[in-house]
């Protein structure tokens, strides 16, 4: 019912018949997402091939999220509905020229090896503060994603560039750096694609958008292009984004949704504050049909904030502990935990969808023990048809207890489907396993059995020890309580939680002297952040300070 009342008269019927490129400007919960959708699947209706469809995302998490939508299409018709990064991998691999090129990613053996020729870490401090070869990697992308040339980089940067230019020559490798600004400079594009959909496209650099107009220019077999976004949350500067060519990317027509159905109206009223003196952006949205009626209070200190955090757990309220910087969000973790309120974890949160995958295919009465095969992609969980039963991508947690595995089977006399199994483990670290042949691999079957009898999930069998005994312990009680749909609280920074909302947002704005910098050189970009902070939250902000003595910013 929500989703309906959505959609209004922002698109004409049949948009594409009329208008080739449509700029879709939408306020943080005005539902721009839901319209891509729902063009998507007018598309779909007509005949139109899933995979003659692009459905192109900054980060990953959005991408599995709006796949999720269309469970009955395939993998491999939904090859095209993935991040910039995903796209461009499956352009090169695709490429006979670079068959023979490995890609680095994000951390490895390439990586590894990287560190050990040159001396650059790639981790995070005990503050969580970047460690310089990952400071470096970051600040080199994003400029190059903005067209700056490599002569007008500071030293250490360019330094930084010619050595991993020279490792990949020698190597035959490719960093996601170098495999993103090759497969743009080439003008790769995935033959029979109709039309294409950026969604979050304020996080978009200028050599992306560049590469967009000239797609166009070169491919008039693209009958539908949409670029959506809200410049207003254009966050991600630091990794190469650029609000300013969101604004003026040339289009047929300019669409802005009118209303918010997430933030109430006080809400909105504080985020309309915040983002107001931005000097160039889309218009503010004044209109609100949030469920909520909404309310922003003021507390001095975070643990003023408690008691209102645990009646909203008790209700099963979903909370958001929101901060600017990573160390404040570490020290509002540790004060947190002082309290004994439940606190959601990545583990958990993985074990929490797992549960609910399974149960909701059960009680549908989809799947039997045989219908599965268990992938391990180190990705969260999904369902998906496969060769037409619907099948379970499930992800190992523990990645040493599959090596285990992995080891025993080597030791044991094996079948042939465990001999394919181990090649496949050799090749790749996704592979597929028929559940009823894959009684060596105990974790991830012992629980599938367990919820299909019944019985209930016990995450312990994806830990080894005590401490990780009670922590399993601890998730299965959750559940229990709460069930499988329940998020309890989660604290960290904004940068983290583009996408989400929570029905109480807890805003921590503590801030270090070197923030105070940035927001008097970077004002425009501090109150995109803060804007992007506010407009999490369904019904009540709380704006708060973990410590006493603490700088805050301005702009709350």
């Amino acid at each position: 019912m929500q989703q309906d009342k959505r959609w209004e008269t922002t698109l004409p019927d049949r948009p594409f018949d009329q208008f080739r490129v449509i700029k879709l400007a939408a306020s943080a919960g005005c539902g721009k997402t839901f319209v891509i959708e729902r063009t998507i699947n007018d598309l779909l209706a007509r005949g139109t091939p899933p995979d003659a469809i692009m459905y192109v995302v900054f980060n990953k998490k959005p991408a599995v999220e709006f796949r999720s939508k269309f469970l009955h299409l395939t993998k491999d018709e939904t090859r095209w509905w993935e991040t910039h990064h995903s796209i461009n991998l499956r352009l090169i691999k695709n490429n006979p020229l670079f068959k023979s090129i490995e890609v680095m990613g994000d951390r490895g053996k390439h990586w590894d090896a990287f560190t050990e020729q040159y001396g650059y870490e790639f981790g995070e401090d005990e503050d969580g503060e970047e460690a310089e070869g990952r400071r470096l990697r970051n600040l080199v992308s994003s400029k190059l994603y903005r067209n700056v040339a490599v002569e007008d980089m500071e030293e250490d940067e360019c330094l930084f560039y010619e050595r991993l230019c020279s490792y990949e020559a020698k190597n035959k490798a490719l960093s996601f750096i170098s495999m993103m600004m090759l497969s743009l400079s080439m003008d790769m594009f995935p033959a029979g694609v109709e039309y294409v959909f950026v969604d979050e496209a304020q996080d978009n650099g200028p050599v992306q958008n560049n590469y967009w107009i000239r797609m166009l220019e070169q491919h008039p077999e693209i009958k539908g292009f949409v670029l959506a976004g809200d410049d207003k949350q254009a966050i991600n500067r630091f990794k190469g984004g650029d609000a300013e060519g969101f604004l003026s990317f040339p289009s047929d027509l300019n669409v802005s949704l009118g209303a918010s159905y997430r933030c109430p109206l006080p809400v909105l009223n504080l985020a309309n504050s915040i983002a107001g003196p931005i000097t160039r952006r889309s218009p503010l949205v004044f209109e609100s049909k949030a469920e909520a009626s909404g309310s922003v209070s003021y507390a001095p200190q975070f643990h003023m904030t408690i008691d209102e955090i645990k009646e909203n757990i008790r209700d099963r309220k979903t909370t958001l502990i929101l901060s600017r910087t990573k160390r404040v969000a570490g020290a509002a973790r540790g004060r947190y935990a002082s309290t004994g309120l439940p606190l959601q974890s990545e583990i958990a949160d993985r074990i929490r969808r797992v549960y609910r995958s399974f149960i909701d295919m059960k009680a549908s009465g989809q799947i039997t023990l045989q219908d599965f095969d268990i992938l391990n992609p180190n990705r969260s969980p999904s369902v998906r048809p496969v060769d037409g039963e619907l099948k379970i991508s499930c992800s190992y947690i523990d990645q040493a207890a599959r090596k285990q595995e992995i080891k025993k089977m080597r030791e044991s006399e094996l079948s042939a489907s465990q001999q394919s199994f181990l090649e496949q483990a050799d090749e790749n670290s996704a592979f597929p396993i028929p559940l009823h042949e894959a009684e060596s691999v105990g974790l991830t079957t012992e629980l599938i059995r367990d919820v299909l009898s019944g019985d209930g999930p016990n995450p312990a069998y994806f830990y080894g020890g005590e401490k990780a005994a009670k922590m399993a312990e601890a998730v299965a009680l959750w559940v229990d309580a709460f069930g499988p749909d329940y998020v309890p609280a989660q604290i960290t920074h904004i940068h983290k939680i583009k996408g989400s909302e929570a029905r109480l947002v807890v805003l921590l704005t503590d801030i270090g002297k070197k923030m105070i910098k940035v927001e008097r050189e970077e004002e425009d970009d501090e109150r995109r952040v803060w804007y992007t902070g506010v407009t999490r939250s369904l019904d009540r902000v709380i704006v708060t300070k973990l410590n006493r003595d603490s700088d805050v910013t301005r702009f709350l």
